[in-house]
């Protein structure tokens, strides 16, 4: 309904509306939201009694079957109840006498019975019998009553014509704006991410009861349509990693990096939200290098019992191998997102290499010096190396495979 006018104060107006509103609620009619209609009503009859073609125009502009309107007129004094059904294009106006506004001015309960009389009039139907014997109704001049119009369209209370003719023509009805409230969150374009990488190692003989390795991570790409993302990323870490100088590194008894390069696809099926989760796939090409070190078991020097523990951390062979070769990682992460921009990710992949070449270098430290030299194979053939490393890498579970989890910053561009 369009917010009640007329010679009253605010608060009238308020006790009015409310009270309208309530009435059109006991008549069973569904009632819109108030402030679209305030709103179109005030840009289409900004004062008075609206006409009946602007009555049509503000319940077009909320897409509203019916509308009412109500206007108090001091002098007589009286209030006024006009509805329009846009539906059968029928306007019509009715007034119910008020009793002399009290000092406090009109509350509901003065205004309950006159606007219920009004709206059995307009309705015709039964009124609420609590209420008592209503006041007599009678036709509304709407010629009169602000802007108006020098004669009805329609009259008001000729029964609908079966075809009757439409004050005006509806319009087609609005579709409603898409709801952008999630627009900033848009994860289209170029991206970067920065990881920091935890690196779990499975090898029966080669990473057996490893530490973990620490690495880190360096990705970048683009995303397309919101939902695939290509990307070249670099990886690395080091695991069982020597601490102090270059001699702590020659008396370690085993220690291993690897590194990769990979290109890759990944699917994110949430699309302008904070929550980012995705599944991808990465191939690309792993390098790993293994020192370890085999403790000389016999020697015929006699060695003086103070120098015993420097000779037993020097003294033996040490194991430098190579393996590379072709990568398969399947993926799965979830990244939240601050700001538009900037995120946080975690992302869990299970690097599984398939080496095509093993390169072995042997050196020796005895009394003799040093001694050794480099072997490469495939690790599918049958000469493995074996005699030399003592490691049989024709068996799957020998070759090492990886299990990650990266932890990230994420930004897009």
């Amino acid at each position: 309904m369009v917010p009640s006018r007329g010679d009253i104060s605010e608060e009238e107006g308020k006790a009015l509306t409310s009270e309208m509103r309530a009435q059109l609620r006991w008549f069973e009619f569904a009632l819109g939201n108030q402030q679209p209609v305030r709103e179109a009503a005030q840009r289409i009859a900004p004062s008075g009694l609206p006409s009946a073609s602007q009555l049509a125009e503000i319940a077009l502009s909320v897409q509203a079957d019916v509308i009412f309107a109500t206007v108090v007129i001091a002098s007589e004094p009286a209030v006024h109840v006009v509805g329009f059904d846009l539906r059968r294009g029928a306007h019509r106006g009715v007034s119910a006498t008020l009793p002399k506004a009290p000092a406090g001015g009109y509350t509901r309960e003065l205004l309950r019975t006159p606007l219920h009389a009004c709206l059995v009039a307009l309705t015709k139907k039964t009124g609420n019998a609590d209420l008592g014997a209503l006041p007599s109704v009678r036709r509304v001049d709407l010629s009169g009553i602000g802007p108006g119009e020098a004669t009805p369209a329609i009259d008001p209370y000729a029964s609908p014509s079966p075809t009757p003719a439409p004050v005006t023509e509806p319009a087609a009805p609005v579709a409603p704006l898409p709801d952008d409230r999630w627009k900033k969150w848009k994860h289209e374009g170029f991206f970067m991410d920065l990881g920091f990488v935890l690196s779990y190692a499975f090898g029966d003989t080669l990473c057996r009861d490893s530490e973990k390795g620490l690495g880190g991570r360096l990705r970048a790409g683009y995303r397309f349509f919101e939902m695939l993302a290509l990307s070249l990323s670099a990886s690395g870490a080091a695991h069982e990693i020597p601490t102090g100088s270059i001699e702590g590194l020659a008396q370690t008894e085993r220690f291993f990096f690897w590194a990769g390069v990979f290109g890759g696809l990944r699917f994110h099926p949430v699309r302008k939200f904070m929550l980012d989760p995705f599944v991808g796939l990465d191939l690309g090409w792993t390098w790993m290098m293994h020192f370890s070190k085999v403790p000389e078991e016999t020697t015929d020097l006699e060695i003086p019992s103070e120098y015993q523990d420097d000779y037993d951390k020097w003294a033996g062979t040490r194991v430098t191998m190579t393996l590379q070769g072709f990568t398969l990682v399947p993926q799965a992460g979830l990244r939240l997102f601050l700001a538009p921009s900037f995120a946080l990710g975690l992302t869990v992949e299970w690097q599984i290499p398939f080496y095509k070449r093993a390169c072995v270098t042997l050196t020796e430290t005895s009394t003799s010096g040093l001694q050794g030299g480099e072997k490469c194979g495939d690790p599918g053939t049958a000469d493995v190396l074996v005699q030399d490393i003592g490691y049989d890498l024709t068996k799957s579970s020998e070759l090492p495979k990886y299990l990650t989890m990266e932890f990230g910053l994420a930004f897009v561009f």
